[in-house]
């Protein structure tokens, strides 16, 4: 149980930070 809570966790993660520096990559070329 807490390898899945774990892995939907890192899942959860990486997309905010995918999210988030598809973000700053735009700010920047701005």
């Amino acid at each position: 149980m807490r390898h899945t809570v774990l892995a939907h966790l890192f899942q959860a993660g990486s997309k905010c930070f995918s999210i988030f520096f598809l973000y700053s990559k735009q700010q920047f070329m701005r």
